[in-house]
């Protein structure tokens, strides 16, 4: 796509690396604090950089918009206290926010 914003694959690509995961298994139902610090940040990248509805972020990662609240609750928390993970998201804010040619 040309000139578009980045796309929620990709946003979910760099979250894998990040955070040492596939993009799979960061959707799956597998569980692990890493696993859910990059679910955790791939949300609120997503709303905040990629200007996705938490709907939209749900149906992407096969969840409830419960759930998606919830990481986004998460996440905002975790900014505050750990300065890596705030690196981290704010990485992925940052990519969220680009267009790709």
């Amino acid at each position: 796509m040309t000139g578009g914003r980045t796309t929620f694959a990709q946003l979910l690509a760099a979250a894998g690396w990040l955070f040492g995961a596939t993009p799979e298994i960061i959707v799956s139902e597998a569980r692990s604090p890493r696993l859910s610090r990059a679910r955790f940040a791939a949300a609120y990248a997503a709303l905040h950089g990629g200007e996705r509805t938490q709907a939209h972020i749900a149906r992407a990662m096969n969840r409830d918009e419960a759930t998606v609240r919830y990481w986004i609750a998460e996440a905002t928390k975790l900014r505050l206290d750990d300065p890596v993970f705030r690196e981290k998201s704010d990485r992925l804010v940052h990519l969220a926010r680009r267009r790709v040619s």
